[in-house]
């Protein structure tokens, strides 16, 4: 069994990531599921 850190709390697919010239933009992409998650928790 593996350890409680090692498994995600969340799991997201999406179609489109925010990307720079050749690289994940992790910033933009914290940001939209930051904002999903909250909109999530106010509905509920």
């Amino acid at each position: 069994m593996p350890a409680r850190f090692t498994v995600p709390r969340h799991v997201r697919f999406v179609t489109e990531w925010p990307m720079s010239a050749t690289k994940i933009q992790k910033g933009p992409l914290r940001e939209r599921i930051t904002a999903e998650l909250v909109d999530g928790k106010e509905r509920a």
